[in-house]
């Protein structure tokens, strides 16, 4: 798999970054520190490349942007929200002895998952489909129109 910092900016946002997310460690020297915002971004513009970076894969650059928006725009509903994907503060994490989610239906339906489904990305909820894209982002903004009676599992099938 190629690294992210291979890929080509997704939108001119990035592009005004002064080098690719992951650059300065590849060279030997810290993480990049530069914002990657430009001082006059939009919230809704920055929610939008953040989901176009998850839709290509670059979860580490996501997340950067992410971190840089929830810090500059702390009260915007969206930028919230996309946020919600990487923090990970008071979240429930599985240790060892402890409980374990059951999914065990969602795996069983991965091992042996029908056509249709081959190169997208899926959520399960049980044995069921609840939702289905070509990309991440398009799987999350469905998901997040809808309630369920426990935490989707979003996978790509291949």
């Amino acid at each position: 798999m190629a690294s992210e910092s291979n890929h080509p900016p997704s939108s001119p946002m990035l592009a005004r970054s002064a080098s690719p997310v992951g650059a300065g460690a590849a060279s030997g020297t810290a993480r990049e520190s530069k914002p990657l915002l430009p001082p006059d971004a939009c919230p809704d513009a920055i929610v939008d490349e953040i989901l176009a970076l998850l839709g290509e894969e670059r979860f580490r650059s996501a997340r950067r942007l992410a971190e840089e928006a929830i810090a500059r725009f702390p009260e915007h509903r969206r930028v919230r929200n996309a946020w919600t994907i990487f923090d990970t503060r008071g979240k429930a994490r599985v240790t060892s002895g402890g409980p374990e989610p059951d999914t065990d239906e969602e795996f069983e339906w991965l091992r042996h998952p029908p056509e249709w489904a081959r190169g997208k990305w899926v959520a399960l909820v049980g044995r069921e489909a609840v939702a289905a894209a070509d990309t991440l982002a398009e799987v999350l903004e469905t998901l997040r129109a809808r309630t369920f009676p426990k935490r989707p599992l979003v996978h790509r099938v291949d």
